[in-house]
């Protein structure tokens, strides 16, 4: 007995790790509810970062395969989106007409569910001619809502309006806007998804708001790349990507978090979070590789 008491120690002590969580969690669905594809704050960078950590990160080219990687496997329950500043620098002089145009293009091939330009993309953009598509949104006075579906899952988009000065706190007049608009959007969905080109200080000053009952907060503008952070007391979900188009944000969203508990999100029952690094084991997609070869 002894003997086999210690064989049975030895398989589950050699059991693969993904068995053993899944074990402990029966909960938890092998294949997430919907998956969130998040980048900003490129500043119009398209090739890879040379200098950036120990290997060049980035570029659109790695961008586009990393996408389509994960909308393969994805059965319809992928979005990609994206925030304000994937084309101008904060502060920086853009680039000529000619690299508008052919990034609009690289951007229409990774085929965006939904982008936000900030002011000063939108206005270069004008500027040279060029349009990234429908389904990216200039800058508005006001909160917009749009509705995207993920293989049945209802996701509710609220775009946060235009805030002329992204270095500092958001009016509170604004915010009281957004607050409205969200809970009016909240009953009509199954994630409720705020995107905006506030900076860290106007996302500081929403969520520091009691009623912004958002479940994740897609950020662009000034502020430090930190990925995902839960926020609010686990309420929300703080979302903000590398600079320069380093990585792209995966938000998988394993499940619900139950209202009358205060809708707060754990990791590993309700989402998991990984940020994909555009390094040299991603291939470079080869249509938007030709697109931008001649810049």
């Amino acid at each position: 007995m002894p003997l086999l008491r210690c064989m049975a120690l030895m398989l589950v002590l050699c059991a693969p790790v993904g068995e053993a969580a899944r074990a402990q969690d029966a909960s938890v669905p092998a294949r997430p509810l919907v998956t969130l594809l998040f980048t900003a704050n490129s500043e119009g960078a398209f090739e890879p970062c040379p200098v950036c950590g120990g290997s060049a990160l980035g570029g659109l080219a790695r961008r586009a395969t990393a996408l389509a990687r994960v909308r393969a496997q994805g059965g319809g329950r992928v979005l990609t989106l994206a925030g304000g500043h994937e084309f101008t620098p904060f502060r920086a002089a853009p680039a000529g007409e000619g690299t508008a145009r052919a990034l609009t293009q690289a951007y229409a091939a990774m085929s965006y569910d939904l982008g936000l330009l900030s002011a000063r993309d939108h206005d270069w953009l004008r500027g040279a001619g060029a349009a990234p598509g429908p389904g990216w949104l200039a800058p508005a006075p006001e909160p917009r809502a749009r509705l995207l579906d993920a293989g049945g899952v209802r996701v509710g988009v609220l775009v946060l309006p235009h805030k002329a000065d992204i270095y500092a706190p958001a009016e509170p007049e604004a915010v009281a806007a957004v607050v409205r608009a969200a809970r009016e959007l909240r009953p009509q969905v199954d994630l409720l998804v705020g995107l905006g080109v506030w900076g860290w200080q106007g996302d500081a000053t929403l969520l520091e708001a009691p009623e912004a009952d958002f479940d994740v907060l897609l950020s662009s503008g000034p502020g430090q790349g930190t990925g995902v952070r839960a926020v609010r007391g686990g309420r929300t979900l703080d979302v903000r990507p590398d600079y320069q188009g380093w990585s792209v944000i995966r938000l998988d969203i394993l499940g619900f978090p139950e209202a009358r508990g205060g809708r707060v999100w754990t990791a590993g029952a309700h989402y998991r979070a990984t940020k994909i690094k555009l390094d040299a084991t991603i291939p470079a997609d080869e249509a938007v590789s030709a697109i931008l070869a001649w810049i």
